[in-house]
């Protein structure tokens, strides 16, 4: 049988309870209008209000209802027995009189008579469902997630590669004022040659030391000390890089997340004022980023320095390999290594612990510290202010980061956990990348507060804002969590729609060597 939705019941609204045949649909209305004239009439000797009028037009200026051809066909299907419906929604609109008016052969269906053609009002809404289908094991939105993602995992990385990375865009800010003013918005040192935190955001002077002439990690934070924007920021100076207009006061490359460009264009033109600073951003043709990696040598050769052409060590974690920012076409950069996809990249990324872009580092929800960026060596604490800067040492000085960025990987319920963190596409599956972002973490058949949020994966590999003392055997300082850490506990995602058969994971959370070193090292002090 088909179910029927409507805002109010069908009694209520002088409607059969069982609507078999659309010509008896007139003479149930008749007495429904005729109640509603009468509490009307009675209406009168009252003050009139906005709710008397408001329905009062509502019933003089309904229109009639006109059935279409797929209904009309939908609701004859279910009259002779036959077991297919149309989701057609009949609007079925009240009216002030309860005899039809003729309407034109133009807007009668062809073949159809006028009788099912041009129907009598009614103040109500029935909906002609189809029978939910059986969906077995994946719910409808994951379906179509699947459908646009890759069929299988990409292949394990390269030990050494060198990959485009087609999802960062480069913005240049040159200017007399440039350095004084992103020294004013950015989580770094821009100031000091070292970037040690000597400069106390003074101006450059002949006494004070010079500006930093390596490229280095950063970030851009709102007034809340959310992060906004990850990037990597590449000092020009004197003019070298005749592509760029920054004249004899050189200027900065700032390379950020390909999408969010415009957004940090318009971020730093929001703090100009009257500083001395202009900023564009840079077309794919006109800039292009790359990360380069050598896993068999401690020593990799790179290109000697040009004036299109940037180097900078990653320094976010251990064998991440070095970034460079190539201006201009001309191919890819003159470096003795193979060439890699950028999924190779992000593989290495995730195993790494090592979030990027606004896809994982979530705009203006993540906290720099959850985030590692302190450890990842993308902010000072001995610099003056920047936008943000309050809540950011506040934390550091006075909290416990009980959350941080993990590298996990997901497994089926029917496999034991995991002991060590590796990329395993060989099965050809990629469950991870089908896991909705931001999905809940929780215990596997026990109940209680959320132990973290997925990020992002591909393959059997990504990453998770994880709860340390929940899904980790971090000791934190302080006062002990009410939930700790247990060895035999398992966490598991789910995700799906009420409707439909939720779709599940198993997930667990690793800490690499450097992130652990980093805690300790930062308990110590």
């Amino acid at each position: 049988m088909p179910k029927y939705a409507s805002h109010i019941p069908r009694e209520s609204a002088g409607l059969p309870a069982d609507i078999t045949d659309l010509t008896n649909l007139k003479s149930s209305n008749s007495d429904f209008f005729t109640t509603k004239r009468r509490s009307f009439n009675q209406a009168k000797s009252r003050p009139p209000h906005d709710a008397y009028r408001r329905t009062k037009a509502r019933l003089n200026n309904a229109s009639w209802l006109t059935m279409t051809v797929s209904t009309v066909s939908a609701v004859a299907a279910r009259k002779h027995g036959s077991g297919f419906y149309r989701g057609d929604e009949i609007n079925l609109a009240g009216g002030a009189s309860d005899t039809p008016k003729k309407r034109s052969s133009a807007h009668t269906p062809r073949g159809l008579p006028s009788r099912l053609a041009v129907m009598p009002p009614l103040t109500h809404r029935v909906l002609l469902r189809r029978p939910t289908a059986a969906v077995s094991g994946v719910c409808r939105s994951c379906r179509r997630r699947l459908a646009s993602t890759t069929t299988s995992a990409p292949p394990k990385p390269p030990a050494a590669g060198l990959a485009e990375l087609s999802s960062r865009r480069v913005l240049a800010i040159a200017g007399a004022d440039a350095t004084k003013f992103l020294q004013g918005i950015v989580t770094q040192n821009v100031a000091t040659a070292d970037g040690n935190g000597h400069g106390r955001n003074q101006p450059t002077t002949e006494t004070s030391p010079p500006p930093r002439t390596e490229g280095f990690y950063a970030g851009f934070l709102n007034a809340t000390g959310r992060v906004m924007h990850d990037t990597f920021i590449y000092p020009y100076r004197g003019g070298g890089v005749p592509a760029l207009d920054g004249g004899d006061d050189g200027g900065y490359l700032v390379e950020v997340d390909a999408a969010q460009a415009a957004r940090l264009e318009k971020y730093i033109k929001r703090y100009k004022l009257r500083a001395k600073v202009s900023v564009r951003g840079l077309a794919p043709d006109e800039a292009s980023v790359w990360q380069v990696w050598d896993d068999t040598t401690t020593t990799l050769s790179l290109p000697s320095a040009q004036d299109n052409l940037f180097t900078l060590r990653d320094p976010r974690a251990p064998g991440m390999g070095h970034r460079l920012l190539q201006l201009g076409g001309g191919g890819a950069p003159a470096v003795d290594a193979a060439r890699a996809t950028e999924d190779a990249y992000t593989v290495r990324r995730y195993l790494r612990g090592v979030a990027e872009g606004q896809d994982e580092l979530l705009r203006e929800q993540a906290l720099p510290l959850e985030s590692n960026m302190e450890l990842m060596r993308g902010i000072d604490f001995h610099k003056g202010c920047y936008v943000g800067q309050e809540l950011t040492i506040r934390t550091r000085h006075r909290g416990v980061v009980r959350k941080r960025v993990l590298p996990c990987m997901v497994y089926g319920a029917d496999r034991p956990p995991p002991q060590t963190l590796a990329y395993l596409p060989d099965d050809g599956s990629n469950a991870a990348a089908a896991v909705p972002a931001e999905t809940s973490i929780g215990r596997f058949d026990k109940r209680g507060r959320s132990a973290g949020k997925w990020l992002k994966g591909v393959g059997n590999v990504g990453l998770a804002l994880c709860r340390l003392e929940i899904m980790t055997d971090v000791v934190l300082p302080g006062e002990q969590a009410a939930a700790t850490y247990n060895p035999d506990d398992e966490f598991v995602l789910e995700w799906g729609g009420d409707d439909d058969v939720k779709s599940s994971l198993k997930v667990k959370a690793f800490v690499p060597d450097w992130l652990r070193a980093g805690l300790d090292e930062a308990q110590k002090k």
